[in-house]
């Protein structure tokens, strides 16, 4: 799909993926006509939703490490990009547990 002038255009696959998929469909339209994203609102209650994860997977990982010793948990850090390599090493390496693999 592309925009020429003020219209889009829909070539043959484009209305195959419609048909197959309306979601997929309309955020590639929104991917043409907002190419810098889209604004966010605030939404306080997902900021206090947030904050209750964090809380709750503190807690979490205290009761891990009190249960298991703390020896014994491998903590997985929050880089997406090698977390599964560093959650095969920790496996590897005879950790009890994995944290946020």
């Amino acid at each position: 799909m592309y925009k020429n002038n003020a219209a889009f255009v829909y070539p043959a696959s484009d209305l195959i993926l419609h048909m197959s998929s309306l979601f997929t469909s309309l955020m590639a339209r929104l991917a043409i006509e907002k190419p810098n994203g889209i604004e966010k609102d605030h939404d306080e209650m997902m900021g206090l939703l947030a904050e209750k994860r964090e809380t709750d997977e503190a807690l979490f990982l205290e009761q891990l490490q009190a249960d298991d010793g703390s020896d014994n948990v491998a903590i997985i850090e929050e880089n997406r990009a090698t977390a599964d390599e560093d959650t095969i090493k920790a496996m590897l390496s005879g950790y009890q547990v994995v944290f946020q693999a």
